[in-house]
């Protein structure tokens, strides 16, 4: 569950302003200027993948399971597509390969030399 920092969510409320009020683009700027890969799925993607129109009341009771989204979407088996898009899209993009370790470790080398090495979660394998 999220805390809250009421001097932060000041800030984060000014952010978003500056993309006028539309927190999706303030995030996908964040994530552009800070390069971070996103996939968000925001209330107006929501409803049009449900084809149902939320009330305020239902995108409030909803709404703060929308953090679980990343957690969910790892463990759903889209890790996998997860590893085909570091592998394919980044190796072809950026001169990116990845490889496993025989420790089952995932080691990311930009030109052949190591970059990341991240060890899996006990509890996710």
């Amino acid at each position: 569950m999220t805390t809250h920092n009421t001097q932060r969510d000041g800030l984060l409320d000014q952010t978003v302003a500056a993309f006028g009020d539309n927190p999706t683009l303030a995030l996908l700027a964040l994530s552009r200027r800070y390069g971070i890969a996103v996939h968000y799925q925001d209330r107006s993607t929501l409803e049009a993948r449900l084809d149902h129109e939320f009330t305020d009341e239902e995108w409030q009771q909803l709404a703060p399971t929308l953090e679980d989204y990343d957690e969910w979407l790892e463990n759903s088996g889209a890790g996998d597509s997860i590893d085909y898009w570091v592998s394919d899209v980044l190796a072809d993009d950026a001169g990116l390969t990845d490889d496993a370790t025989d420790e089952g470790e995932f080691v990311a080398t930009c030109r052949g030399r190591l970059v990341e090495t991240i060890t899996p979660r006990e509890d996710l394998l």
